[in-house]
């Protein structure tokens, strides 16, 4: 089974490397060729920094400059989007695409603008050609590092093939053991109980109900649709039942008449594929610079308001002697559960009689201070430490506990896509009043429509907002 954080630490890893890599191209490149006189008789232009350490410092905001600009690029052309890590050939196309970039507009300010020291041509082409060769040689040690370790399996997803279509298509995946997606079973749907083959490959019949129990098993990552001949409600049935269960939805192209919107077609190995919509969060770039400012939002956050968590710590204390931190479980992106921290703002006993329950308005289990603190969202200010640790963000829906959700995700449709980013402490739906026992849906439309159109502007949005709107918050 895929596991996300794999994946993004494999992503982390592979941007910090390129960096490096490209780093010590440069430094290389510049003690060779402009504090020695080793290729004097290749170049007609000859070392001129010296051998001292000024001419290092002199030549350090091109590096610096030649480092970040190389970043951006390789972000922009896409070396780390996706599983391109696990093709060899793409992402070494997307590495020599990337440096070629950065080697024109090097050599276009050389030529074209005066800098001082004057950026050499020859660095410039030796950097361009050798981190080229070099970042290959890191992509290929990279998939064999990841094909002869047990990081396979976290990165791979698991498919569960559904119709006899494409026969080829499993034989042209077989070819390459390492490409992202591993059909670990295939089923048509007919009688349960028959088998049948398609180049050699054999499909087990199984009913509607047998399949549904396939995608809700959670053994499965992805749902391939190969059914050419599927009733369009059974598909669009599939489908919400996918995003219910956070299962993948993709289909080799024949359905374009049954989807209007959302489509994203990849490539695998020849075999065109279509899976349903790409959110903005789902970049790897978009998730970095989102968590970048959860971190700092986080450290500024405890800073801030530790002074005011002491304070309602103790007037809490005073009132209901007990832990005054309340840690519950509750569902992050990808459906992992984690320990959510808040200050408590009920009695200690409050779910003793009746279970786990939403508060309401007038709840009579909670604290006097517990009534101040929830109207102004002070009892959440402990999830600063949840955003810190990674299980939370400072934007986006609001946790659930689980033992909700499993009711949730079969009264709502689509409800489990909320459970594709991180949870936040503060949201799009929380702050236009959706919250507690308030009417589910437009909870969960508010959420999808902040995971479609998220930006870091609406992030800001949204936490400056927090501070002035608190409708429902009891």
């Amino acid at each position: 089974m895929k596991n996300p954080y794999y994946a993004d630490s494999v992503r982390a890893l592979n941007f910090l490397a390129d960096s490096f890599v490209f780093i010590i191209v440069q430094l290389l490149v510049f003690k060779v060729r402009l504090q020695s006189n080793l290729l004097n008789y290749i170049f007609n232009e000859p070392s001129f920094l010296g051998t001292g350490i000024s001419g290092f410092y002199s030549y350090k905001p091109h590096f610096i400059g030649g480092s970040i600009l190389f970043a951006v690029l390789g972000i922009i052309v896409g070396i780390y989007s996706g599983k391109i890590y696990l093709s060899v050939v793409e992402s070494a196309q997307k590495a020599a695409i990337a440096c070629g970039l950065w080697t024109i507009i090097y050599l276009f300010a050389a030529l074209f603008f005066k800098i001082d020291p004057p950026i050499s041509r020859s660095f410039v082409l030796l950097v361009g050609l050798i981190a080229s060769i070099a970042l290959i040689c890191w992509k290929i040690l990279l998939r064999q590092i990841i094909v002869k370790s047990s990081l396979t399996k976290h990165l791979e997803s698991s498919a569960l093939l559904v119709g006899d279509g494409e026969g080829k298509f499993i034989k042209r995946l077989a070819k390459n053991p390492i490409h992202g997606l591993t059909i670990t079973e295939s089923v048509v749907l007919a009688n349960p109980h028959t088998t049948s083959a398609v180049d050699g490959t054999h499909f087990r019949k199984v009913s509607m109900d047998e399949l549904e129990e396939r995608i809700c098993s959670k053994k499965f990552d992805v749902l391939l649709l190969a059914e050419h001949h599927m009733e369009p409600k059974t598909v669009s049935y599939l489908i919400q039942l996918c995003h219910r269960e956070l299962v993948q939805f993709m289909m080799i192209p024949l359905f374009f008449e049954v989807m209007i919107t959302g489509l994203h077609l990849k490539i695998v190995n020849g075999v065109p594929l279509v899976s349903l919509g790409r959110a903005p969060l789902d970049r790897f770039l978009n998730r970095l610079v989102k968590r970048l400012v959860d971190i700092v939002g986080a450290i500024v956050g405890l800073l801030i308001f530790g002074p005011v968590i002491l304070l309602f710590s103790v007037l809490v204390f005073r009132e209901s002697p007990g832990p005054v931190f309340y840690a519950q479980t509750r569902a992050g992106r990808g459906g992992k559960k984690f320990k959510m921290y808040k200050i408590r703002s009920m009695r200690l006993d409050a779910e003793k009689d009746h279970g786990p329950q939403w508060a309401k308005e007038n709840d009579g289990r909670r604290l006097i201070i517990g009534s101040f603190m929830r109207s102004w969202n002070i009892d959440e200010l402990p999830q600063f430490w949840n955003v810190l640790k990674g299980d939370m963000s400072l934007v986006g829906p609001r946790p659930e506990r689980p033992v909700f959700i499993k009711e949730f995700k079969h009264r709502v449709g689509y409800y489990n896509l909320r459970h594709s980013v991180k949870p936040g402490i503060t949201g799009w739906a929380a702050i236009n009043g959706w919250r507690g026992n308030t009417d589910l849906d437009e909870r969960i439309r508010f959420d999808l429509d902040y995971i479609e159109h998220w930006s870091l502007w609406f992030d800001f949005q949204i936490m400056i907002l927090t501070f002035f709107r608190n409708k429902n918050a009891y």
